[in-house]
């Protein structure tokens, strides 16, 4: 947000902690861009950060490690509350999104010695292997650490869908985040942590994912009168996010299994229609 426009809004009444959040917001929407060119750039300097590799069917939960050093949602409000710089909602579906960076996040060296001295802590795990050799599981460890902004910028998704199958669930389903423009309130934000310009999905993995998103969400009092899917392309201008394959593949075979709809003609603001990105 410009200046003059922050001026110009706080001069016409605007509250002064919603106009801070709002450029919070804003600000965070430019470095969401920023963040997953700067992944790619990382990446090609040190391919053996990347865990594409690796195949882990897992569950870490790490929504209540919130000590994080840059906020990308609004405060949590007491009761629920839709408006204001403080806000906590259920939520009514899922948003989908793609993360834009090829082969997923990658994870920091020092990350990785973190998780292996001890010094970075590691989520709760919901779901894990019986066996699983040391490696993959700290890489795992570690690229949860990236995601929730451990020696990195953060992202706003309250669950991600990784490179080596695992699912990290990232923030409070309460919680409402910038990720998704208007779907803020009362989605979810789900993201794959791909390039789906770029590349194929595994869709039984992520279906299986996406179950598992409804079923705790119901478990946590979400997704009660209805069940919705959508994705960040009706919310903005970008097709590709999440797809058109993760539409046909991914949502319509996991909202058949779970009783979603999907409006194929919603578009927001200068959103995609969904019937338009898989046509």
């Amino acid at each position: 947000m410009s200046e003059e426009l922050y001026r110009w809004l706080a001069e016409y009444g605007f509250p002064r902690d919603t106009l801070a959040d709002l450029r919070e917001y804003m600000e965070s929407e430019a470095e969401r861009e920023d963040t997953a060119m700067n992944a790619d750039i990382e990446k090609e300097r040190d391919k053996a950060d990347s865990v594409e590799g690796d195949y882990l069917r897992a569950v870490l939960d790490q929504r209540m490690m919130m000590d994080r050093d840059k906020r990308k949602w609004y405060l949590l409000a007491q009761e629920f509350s839709r408006r204001g710089g403080r806000r906590k909602t259920k939520k009514r579906g899922i948003c989908f999104h793609h993360s834009a960076v090829i082969g997923g996040f990658g994870t920091h060296r020092h990350t990785r010695e973190g998780i292996e001295n001890g010094t970075v802590a590691i989520p709760k795990l919901l779901e894990w292997p019986d066996s699983v050799d040391e490696a993959t599981a700290t890489r795992a460890f570690a690229l949860a650490a990236r995601y929730r902004g451990v020696a990195a910028d953060g992202i706003p998704y309250h669950a991600i869908s990784c490179a080596n199958s695992v699912l990290v669930l990232n923030l409070p389903f309460n919680l409402v985040s910038w990720h998704g423009h208007g779907s803020n309130n009362d989605f979810i934000g789900h993201c794959w942590d791909a390039n789906s310009a770029h590349e194929s999905l595994k869709a039984e993995d992520l279906i299986w994912d996406v179950e598992y998103l409804v079923d705790l969400g119901r478990t946590e009092g979400h997704f009660i009168d209805d069940l919705e899917f959508t994705t960040h392309s009706a919310y903005s201008n970008k097709p590709r996010d999440p797809g058109a394959e993760f539409i046909r593949y991914v949502m319509q075979v996991a909202a058949h299994r779970t009783g979603a709809r999907i409006d194929l003609d919603a578009k927001h603001g200068n959103g995609e229609p969904i019937r338009t990105v898989i046509s």
